[in-house]
């Protein structure tokens, strides 16, 4: 009903009075036949949709705004939720939030619930003829047979009609200078001077000339089981909302979306908490850092670019349709969702035609994704599983396999590298020692030419449990191109906070902590987690002066309790947080 509102409100046309009148008919049919099946509390819309349809009413007047209003508030329904109200004003005083493509999607919106309750009268009607079916008389049946096929063919021609024509999604006359220019803004808009990193510099080498992530590109990162797939998501995620400079819509927030298919919510976001924890200090959480502490603390660290992060858990019924409906969701919140990372593509429910095999639909699935990141502008990631051949050439004893992958590895679609804009192949392997490391292979980069021959592989040492891969976005270039040689392999990059002395004023405030966690308590030693450098000894603080101290005993206050410090002490084991 909200959305017959809003269409009544901004599209004054008889196209969109012609789609009330229907949605009226029904709702009048219904009330009269069935008026056990409606919502009570839903009367006070079908009135104001009434009005409009039968009376001229104009929702696009600020004096029927107000009627409208008040006619809710004093409504069973506007009397148990008062924000209704609130919500149905400020969407119908806001011209500006709705633009062409918005109406659209509201019509055909209305257009799709018109057909669906015209489906299900005919399909009661079909019922209805299965019941008069009698055995024993065939030509009494043959009748009801054809009544029957009749008001199928009535069903999928309704079907057909509501979905309608198709449309123009863009035009350029390329004799009129006008329009040509209007194209040339629309394109430099895209490739703007917006950058969206990765936090490894070998894998922004790998992406292209944008040195990370494009908006209006998919993006497909393929392993076998139990390679980093959804940590990799996770880190993707935590990059873009942290990392990225990008431009938005006046008045809306940038948000970066991210939906799990196979790990719980709470699972993600305690290994979400790890990762940024490490990422900014290059310790592990210290044991006795409360909830409370830890949240603000790693809230400041996603919130400190201004951007949104939303982690999403859906079930194995989420499909493309879902997708698209989950982001119009959010953006009604004044979010622009610049990011979609989902994990993983051959978890997601495949709505295709059902005479297709699965590598066709999930194909045809990559082609939607494709197709949302190119006309909607936002930059969409997603992953794919390796097959039994993959797992075969793994335990070959091969060395460097990530570089023998490709498309005929690919357990779900072959043709899925058709589809997408990138493709890489990721592998944890192991060099002589057994230290593992991550190691990308480049598969494919659509319209610009592919990166050097050296930029096309890249690995990153895993350093224990705590650390995992370590960021090395504004600092020494960590990556390697070859994992049995690696001079560096236990070289930890600087923080990109810089020392914890000089750490951000927002971290700081956020975590109810002096500059470093680790080192602002007289007599306590930092988390020394990689036994890297001995830990030293501070020096002894000189004492203040008798005078000093009965000017400060002065001060404070007879009955206020002075807020302990935290103690920050070497922790024997870690908090409990770990990668997968």
């Amino acid at each position: 009903m909200i959305d017959a509102m809003s269409l009544a409100a901004f599209s004054n046309t008889e196209e969109t009075k012609m789609l009330l009148r229907k949605l009226l008919e029904i709702y009048q049919n219904t009330k009269k036949n069935d008026p056990d099946t409606l919502n009570r509390d839903m009367e006070v819309f079908w009135n104001i949709i009434n009005d409009v349809v039968n009376a001229d009413a104009r929702l696009d007047k600020r004096s029927e705004i107000r009627r409208v209003c008040l006619k809710v508030k004093n409504s069973p329904i506007g009397k148990s939720d008062p924000s209704l109200v609130d919500h149905i004003e400020a969407l119908l005083m806001d011209p500006d939030g709705m633009d062409a493509n918005r109406i659209e999607i509201l019509k055909k919106n209305i257009q799709q619930f018109i057909t669906m309750s015209n489906i299900n009268k005919d399909l009661k009607r079909v019922m209805f003829d299965c019941n008069k079916y009698n055995p024993d008389n065939t030509l009494d049946n043959e009748i009801i047979f054809q009544d029957i096929m009749t008001k199928m063919r009535d069903m999928m021609n309704t079907a057909e009609t509501s979905i309608g024509p198709s449309k123009t999604i863009d035009m350029v006359d390329m004799t009129d200078p006008a329009s040509v220019l209007r194209s040339i803004n629309s394109w430099r808009n895209r490739h703007d001077d917006c950058q969206y990193p990765t936090g490894l510099q070998g894998l922004n080498r790998m992406l292209g000339r944008a040195n990370g992530f494009q908006r209006g590109k998919f993006y497909v990162f393929a392993s076998r089981s139990h390679n980093y797939k959804s940590s990799l998501a996770m880190r993707i995620a935590q990059w873009l909302t942290t990392l990225a400079i990008t431009k938005t819509e006046q008045g809306k927030k940038p948000a970066v979306m991210f939906i799990s298919l196979e790990n719980e919510t709470e699972e993600n976001c305690m290994n979400m908490l790890q990762m940024a924890y490490t990422t900014a200090y290059k310790e592990a959480i210290p044991e006795n850092m409360t909830d409370e502490q830890l949240a603000r603390c790693v809230s400041a660290y996603y919130g400190k670019n201004g951007s949104q992060l939303i982690m999403l858990r859906k079930d194995d019924q989420f499909g493309y349709t879902d997708l698209l409906a989950t982001i119009e969701e959010y953006e009604k919140r004044n979010l622009e969702i610049f990011a979609v990372i989902v994990d993983y593509l051959g978890l997601m429910r495949l709505d295709a035609n059902t005479e297709d095999n699965q590598p066709k639909k999930i194909q045809k699935l990559a082609h939607s994704f494709h197709d949302l990141a190119a006309r909607t502008n936002r930059i969409v990631v997603s992953f794919a599983q390796l097959g039994s051949e993959a797992d075969m050439l793994a335990s070959s004893g091969q060395t460097n396999i990530v570089k023998r992958y490709g498309a005929a590895h690919l357990s779900d679609c072959k043709s899925i590298r058709k589809e997408v804009d990138f493709l890489a192949f990721m592998e944890i392997e192991r060099n002589l020692d057994e230290v593992p490391y991550l190691t990308f292979g480049f598969s494919k980069l659509r319209d610009e030419t592919p990166p050097p021959k050296e930029d096309q592989y890249c690995a990153y040492q895993f350093h224990g449990e705590t650390l995992g891969i370590v960021d090395d976005y504004g600092g020494k270039d960590c990556s390697c191109h070859d994992i049995f040689s690696d001079i560096g392999a236990d070289t930890i990059v600087d923080n990109p906070f810089g020392p914890s002395k000089d750490r951000p004023k927002e971290i700081i405030a956020a975590t109810g902590y002096g500059a470093s966690p680790a080192s602002t308590v007289e007599g306590v030693k930092p988390a020394d987690v990689n036994k890297q450098e001995p830990v030293q000894k501070e020096q002894k603080k000189e004492e203040p002066s008798p005078t000093e101290k009965e000017s400060v005993t002065e001060e404070k206050k007879p009955d206020e309790k002075k807020e302990e410090e935290p103690t920050w002490e070497t922790p024997k084991k870690s908090s409990g947080f770990a990668l997968v």
